[in-house]
């Protein structure tokens, strides 16, 4: 079991305030991928999670992860960390952990509040929940540099990406078919 609630290899973030640039870009309108993403960006695409059917989802769906997280570190800066938002709500705090938790910064958005962490590139395939030795996903994710930003949602699977033009269709080429360009007033999907 890990040290850390998140994994050996994760930690707090230990600057805070950095957020404020995703609060003042999330403006759209409710329900939309420009409440999930900030609307800085030149392009947003939408990745489909892989198919609900398939035998060890959860494998295939950090596998996504890991590739996607491969494709936007070519377009951040090399030496930078990953931010991690893990929404509070999954249901992974305890009496045994509430302590160690609460001292975790969050970032407060107008529906979630998310628990703040950091990691490199390989840290991605390593996350945990408390008290799981399993792969669990951050619901949000973006480099130091904020050149591109990830987000999902408990709500839905898709993943949404906001960067450049060139990096969202590299994306679209490695993924094809289950990968989409999309609009910040989009309204975002509800998914079982």
């Amino acid at each position: 079991m890990s040290t850390f609630p998140f994994g050996d290899s994760i930690s707090s973030i230990t600057t805070t305030g950095t957020e404020e640039w995703i609060c003042n870009g999330c403006a759209g309108s409710v329900g939309t991928v420009g409440t999930l993403i900030p609307n800085t960006f030149e392009a947003v695409v939408r990745l489909l999670a892989p198919e609900p059917r398939i035998q060890h989802w959860w494998s295939a769906y950090r596998e996504m992860f890991v590739a996607l997280g491969s494709i936007c570190a070519k377009h951040s800066s090399p030496l930078g960390n990953l931010t991690f938002g893990i929404w509070e709500g999954h249901g992974f705090q305890s009496e045994s952990n509430r302590e160690e938790l609460s001292q975790i910064p969050k970032l407060v958005m107008p529906t979630r509040v998310y628990f703040l962490l950091t990691g490199d590139l390989l840290s991605l395939g390593e996350l945990r929940y408390p008290s799981s030795d399993e792969w669990r996903n951050p619901d949000l994710m973006w480099p130091d540099d904020h050149a591109w930003f990830v987000g999902t949602d408990v709500d839905f699977w898709s993943l949404y990406v906001g960067g450049s033009l060139e990096m969202t269709e590299e994306i679209e080429s490695l993924f094809g078919g289950s990968c989409m360009r999309v609009s910040y007033s989009e309204k975002l999907p509800v998914e079982s």
